[in-house]
């Protein structure tokens, strides 16, 4: 039943993509790998261990800017949703995930480029807790 919801909500995140202004959305795809690391040791660039059990996650987002510039400061607002593939390597079956958020977006014009910072908040719906997380 999971991935009959999945197909039919990938369809209409696709589709809907297809239908919106050219610099109205958002396209991401994605990869990583577990590390052996916590968390503050790799923003602290103090380790970039890979973890022994050698699981992936691969996956898309697709987003729409639903406010621009907001208050005329150089922030935007957009809705976003995702699925992600978690490949586990054999410890426990592979599995989807589900995305959908709102997230704001900082622009930063610096360099000659832009740079964008952002924060979201939503919710997901998995198929099972990864491996590393248990």
């Amino acid at each position: 039943m999971k991935f009959i919801l999945t197909f039919f909500l990938l369809l209409a995140s696709i589709s809907y993509a297809n239908e919106i202004k050219e610099n109205d959305y958002s396209i991401r795809i994605f990869g990583g790998s577990s590390s052996a690391n916590d968390f503050d040791e790799l923003y602290t660039f103090t380790g970039f261990n890979t973890s022994p059990y050698g699981t992936n996650i691969y996956g898309t987002d697709l987003g729409y800017k639903l406010i621009e510039n907001m208050f005329d400061l150089p922030f935007d607002i957009y809705a976003k949703t995702g699925v992600s593939y978690f490949d586990e390597n054999g410890h426990q079956a592979d599995f989807l995930e589900l995305t959908l958020y709102i997230k704001l977006i900082y622009k930063l014009n610096a360099f000659g480029n832009q740079f964008r910072f952002g924060i979201a908040e939503g919710c997901s719906y998995a198929g099972r807790v990864p491996y590393v997380e248990k």
